[in-house]
């Protein structure tokens, strides 16, 4: 998902304004633009295409800037996953510090109070499905989400497990299906599990981008969160713990119409060491 970048944004400026007035009216939305957080928004905006705008919100703490905006990205997300037609733009209400994480690669738009609002074009992909725009971003992004947790539920219900959700969001004949199986598989032989009392085990999805979307193939980029504190039943003792936040990337292929995880690309852990050899004395 490509974002404008400053020139292309300053081209588009009257149209852009006008799709966030819009937006302000979307009964979908469900609005008061005379609230602090959605004039936060719009003088964001303001500030995003003109560096010169002055607003009531220069002096506004950090901590009541970041309440807003999580009031704004929690009412746009709902927004733009819901149903109806693609909208004109997407905006993205997002903190200076998070620019490069979000996918923005161009000069940094100016701020205020910490917060620009990105704009992408809302008819960006379209896909023989019936789905488009951000109806089919959403619907990926789901996938992806959905996904994870079958993952995690999955190693939860160790030593017994039920691969049937997994084939609810993974391809069976895929690469990411296939590693998730065996861990499942090696982890149960071992007796290990993560269901012991006070287990800390969890796991965060705190990122989803989409990369790319082609008519049958698609790449979702996460930033993930894992905690798995595997408890060695036999033993009755931990045996390892794998605590990682990494950055993933997940492939997903559509076949008549369905849309499933075929792999994930994700980094060796840091946390575990190979086996070394030890000298013999």
């Amino acid at each position: 998902m490509e974002f404008l970048d400053r020139e292309e944004m300053a081209r588009l400026k009257i149209p852009i304004l006008a799709a966030a007035q819009v937006l302000m009216g979307a009964r979908g939305l469900r609005a008061q633009a005379d609230a602090r957080q959605w004039r936060f928004f719009l003088h964001c905006l303001a500030r995003t295409l003109d560096p010169a705008f002055s607003s009531e919100f220069d002096p506004l703490p950090a901590s009541a800037a970041a309440q807003y905006k999580f009031e704004v990205e929690s009412r746009l997300r709902r927004y733009y996953l819901g149903f109806g037609p693609a909208p004109a733009f997407v905006f993205v209400l997002t903190h200076h510090t998070q620019l490069e994480a979000i996918g923005y690669m161009g000069e940094p738009p100016p701020m205020l109070a910490g917060y620009c609002v990105l704009v992408r074009e809302g008819a960006f992909l379209t896909a023989e499905t019936g789905l488009t725009g951000p109806a089919l971003s959403g619907y990926l992004e789901r996938v992806v989400t959905e996904g994870v947790d079958a993952e995690f539920r999955a190693y939860q219900g160790l030593p017994d497990f039920d691969a049937t959700p997994l084939e609810l969001w993974f391809w069976e004949d895929g690469p990411a299906y296939a590693a998730i199986l065996n861990i499942l598989t090696r982890h149960r032989e071992r007796n290990w599990s993560l269901s012991n009392l006070y287990n800390p085990s969890c796991k965060r999805l705190m990122r989803l981008r989409i990369l790319e979307i082609k008519s049958t193939e698609a790449r979702v980029r996460t930033q993930e969160y894992w905690h798995l504190y595997w408890w060695n039943r036999t033993l009755s003792k931990y045996a390892v713990s794998y605590r990682e936040t990494n950055h993933q990337t997940y492939v997903l292929t559509r076949r008549d119409d369905s849309w499933k995880i075929l792999e994930n690309q994700r980094p060796a852990p840091r946390t575990s060491c190979p086996n070394r050899r030890m000298k013999s004395r």
